[in-house]
């Protein structure tokens, strides 16, 4: 299956670097689209795009991140929310950590 990555026929590309949307497609094709990051490689590659996202001060935000995901076609709107809560909510950690250090 073919999946299409853009947002309403525009790719991401201008709101993250080419390496972020390399690890976000990477996690979007091969995690189990019925638990989203609950198993152990899954949850590696999602971490990975995480941290990538965050070192990269990427601009993607969470509802875009939703949209994108569901755009997929492989992903349903509840696994997409709480992919997006979990990357919401980890971007705030490490940003917080940042100020701290």
């Amino acid at each position: 299956m073919k999946y299409d990555y853009t947002i309403d026929g525009k790719d991401i590309d201008n709101l993250v670097s080419p390496e972020v949307k390399e690890k976000l497609i990477k996690f979007a094709v091969c995690a189990n689209e019925k638990t989203g990051s609950a198993n152990s490689s899954d949850e590696k590659n999602w971490i990975d795009f995480i941290i990538s996202a965050h070192k990269q001060n990427s601009r993607l935000d969470s509802d875009t991140l939703r949209h994108w995901l569901i755009g997929t076609g492989k992903w349903t709107a509840e696994i997409a929310s709480e992919l997006t809560i979990e990357y919401g909510f980890a971007r705030n950690i490490l940003k917080s950590y940042d100020k701290r250090n």
